[in-house]
């Protein structure tokens, strides 16, 4: 299991990714757990856990966790000019009474 799957998805369905999470961290007596948050990866079935903590895979949790928070990350995101001229190309709009674009991004036409 990878714990920045669920981890990296929280706002697009955060009762069941931080459902994961707790279910993650509590797996194998807490071993999955350590001084840098989550191991990589592990299997519940072997007991084998990986020794190592990769920061991207740390990072997306840290920043998805804000982002519920808030959405300062895709709010941020969103304000680029690049990506406001993608998201134009794509054909997506902000609808005018949905969410900002920080929360739902858009929806296609």
């Amino acid at each position: 299991m990878v714990p920045c799957a669920p981890g990296g998805s929280p706002p697009f369905a955060p009762r069941e990714c931080l459902g994961a999470l707790i279910g993650m961290r509590r797996a194998l007596s807490g071993r999955t757990w350590g001084t840098y948050g989550f191991a990589d990866a592990f299997n519940p079935h072997t007991g084998w856990i990986a020794e190592d903590v990769v920061a991207i895979n740390v990072v997306i949790t840290l920043v998805m966790a804000e982002n519920l928070r808030g959405g300062f990350a895709w709010r941020t995101f969103a304000r680029a000019p690049e990506v406001r001229r993608g998201f134009a190309r794509a054909g997506f709009t902000r609808e005018p009474d949905g969410p900002p674009p920080a929360r739902g991004l858009a929806r296609a036409r």
